[in-house]
């Protein structure tokens, strides 16, 4: 696979003026803090909303990949063999869904 080796993570910037306070960025990192990915926000809190959702799920994409190669390694082995910690699995998978 050719794409920056994870974990990734979203980091939310806020500041407040006024007693208001908004979404300054959501940023997509790597471990070495290289910002991957940026969401700028606004003063629309729905669509800040959604910046920090769209960050949270781009920075889960190396977990997710991991989980859907051991997904297809435990089927193409069948159910005699393949990958056995099925709970690490659905973790991982549960782990990255924001709700």
């Amino acid at each position: 696979m050719k794409h920056t080796p994870g974990p990734w993570k979203s980091v939310i910037a806020s500041y407040s003026d006024d007693n208001i306070s908004w979404l300054a960025c959501a940023d997509v990192v790597t471990p070495r803090g290289s910002t991957l990915v940026r969401f700028e926000g606004t003063q629309d809190y729905q669509k800040n909303d959604e910046a920090e959702a769209n960050a949270n799920l781009i920075a889960a994409a190396p977990t997710m990949l991991q989980a859907l190669l051991d997904i297809r390694l435990s089927i193409m082995m069948g159910a005699g063999g393949g990958v056995t910690d099925t709970a690490w699995i659905v973790n991982s998978i549960s782990e990255t869904i924001v709700e």
